[in-house]
């Protein structure tokens, strides 16, 4: 194998296992070993993560967080700041466009920069719906004709989302990297490079979105050849992200409820 991959391997795995090196440096040397491999998803999947994704990009599922939908409101006595509330209480119109889930599109800069800010105010990362500034007329309008004389008016509509979901990110993408180099240290123990660009394709494929092949070497010719696992498997990157969101999202909701018992009783 090309002594660049073998030292751009060695490095990525050093660096990813290092949570004192930032996950852009490591990023940065995965988009190096893309160019040297010849493997355009490894170089696409790095460079997203670091610049971002556009809108009509596909998301990895570690992107896809889930969240509360909030309104801030004023009354003539009090304003109101982070008040859960139900897709049902948007108006029908938005109804089936949004759900209690973020797509995560920007760089993992500024999600580390998002959730920090949040954890500064004591606070939640606030996300705008789309269609906000027509969604808040319409939210004002449907209340006052559904309780004539009520003086309430919605000032935001938003996502709330635990910092420690968006902090889970970084977290996800830096595993992902050691699973990749975990894929292919075995070829660089082979000292083959054939078909290598495929072969980091393929490697980039199973561990983003666990499509259940298998990448094999046959030791006494240093070949590859991919075997389809029929029953599938599930990425790492899947497993950590589900379970870390899903166990953020129920303590959110116990401590919502404690603190409504405290304030009732």
């Amino acid at each position: 194998m090309d002594e660049n991959v073998e030292r751009l391997l060695d490095d990525i795995q050093q660096d990813a296992l290092n949570d004192e090196v930032p996950i852009n440096s490591v990023l940065r040397k995965c988009v190096a070993l893309g160019g040297q491999s010849g493997s355009g998803a490894l170089q696409t999947w790095a460079s997203k993560e670091l610049k971002g994704y556009a809108p009509a990009d596909g998301l990895p599922d570690y992107r896809l967080i889930p969240a509360f939908i909030c309104m801030d409101y004023t009354v003539p006595t009090a304003t109101i700041k982070g008040e859960q509330i139900s897709v049902l209480q948007l108006p029908k119109a938005v109804h089936d466009n949004i759900i209690e889930e973020v797509a995560v599109q920007v760089s993992l800069t500024e999600i580390v920069e998002a959730a920090n800010a949040a954890i500064a105010d004591g606070e939640a990362v606030k996300i705008s719906l789309p269609f906000s500034s027509a969604i808040i007329p319409l939210m004002n309008a449907e209340y006052v004709a559904a309780h004539p004389g009520a003086l309430r008016k919605v000032n935001a509509v938003y996502w709330a989302v635990n910092a420690a979901s968006f902090l889970a990110i970084p977290d996800v993408v830096r595993t992902t990297a050691v699973e990749l180099v975990a894929k292919l240290r075995p070829l660089a123990k082979s000292g083959s490079s054939k078909n290598l660009s495929k072969v980091v394709d393929n490697a980039v494929n199973i561990v983003l979105n666990g499509d259940g092949n298998i990448l094999h070497v046959d030791q006494s010719t240093g070949t590859w050849r991919t075997i389809v696992n029929q029953v599938g498997q599930e990425s790492l990157a899947r497993r950590v992200m589900f379970w870390v969101s899903s166990f953020v999202t129920v303590v959110a909701a116990i401590f919502g409820i404690i603190q409504f018992l405290i304030l009732v009783l």
